[in-house]
């Protein structure tokens, strides 16, 4: 798994670049859909459901009309958790005996609920940061949903002690000073302020580097 060090050295060898690539729209989608969640009833609110959808990107297999209602039906029941359980969650949304073991997607769209709710807490997760990270993903058939969850939590947790290192040793400080004067660059009457938390910069950060690929310098 690539470390704090090495992730740190990336970014802050790359910091220009991965600002550039990081597009204020999906900074604006975000601040929107954290504002929206505590004004409406997103368990009702298609507009949201369809703005949520397209920011996440939430579709695929398993995601039926069910589901999403289901989806958002826990969102709006959890949206004010001070700490996002992921196990409780999962079972609500999935089912206490689900049909089919807890598969990566899965996984993310937990993630990215909890992101949401509390991003200056819980990080994405999909499949570009299991790669990124070369996250092993626990897709062994002998492997139970309680125990893929357990995997799962524990490279989470990684992921959320390596940005809490980052940003506690303050080892991106001059990409996040650009990044927090960009930011205001773009401000605007329906955007005064660019509401976001540091470990959500780094998230988009992380993501501009698994976008960028092969143009980046390396570590």
């Amino acid at each position: 798994m690539i470390g704090t060090q090495e992730l740190s050295r990336v970014i802050n060898n790359n910091g220009g670049n991965l600002l550039d690539a990081i597009k204020i729209d999906d900074i604006r989608s975000y601040i929107n859909l954290k504002t929206r969640l505590h004004t409406e009833n997103v368990a009702e609110s298609t507009d949201y459901q369809e703005a949520f959808r397209s920011y996440y990107s939430i579709g695929g297999v398993g995601v039926n009309k069910e589901f999403i209602q289901r989806y958002f039906e826990v969102l709006e029941a959890h949206k004010n958790d001070e700490v996002f359980n992921f196990r409780q969650v999962a079972k609500e949304l999935l089912g206490a005996r689900p049909k089919r073991k807890l598969s990566s997607a899965q996984f993310a769209y937990l993630a990215k609920m909890a992101n949401v709710i509390d991003g200056s807490q819980n990080p994405i997760y999909d499949n570009h940061i299991a790669e990124l990270f070369e996250f092993d993903k626990p897709t062994q058939s002998k492997l139970d949903s309680r125990e893929r969850m357990n995997i799962y939590l524990a490279f989470y947790a990684d992921v959320q002690r390596m940005y809490a290192d980052i940003m506690a040793e303050n080892m991106i400080r001059d990409t996040l000073v650009v990044f927090k004067i960009l930011l205001k660059k773009y401000t605007n009457d329906d955007f005064p302020k660019y509401d976001i938390s540091e470990m959500k910069k780094i998230d988009f950060l992380v993501d501009a580097i698994g976008k960028m690929k092969g143009k980046l310098v390396k570590a």
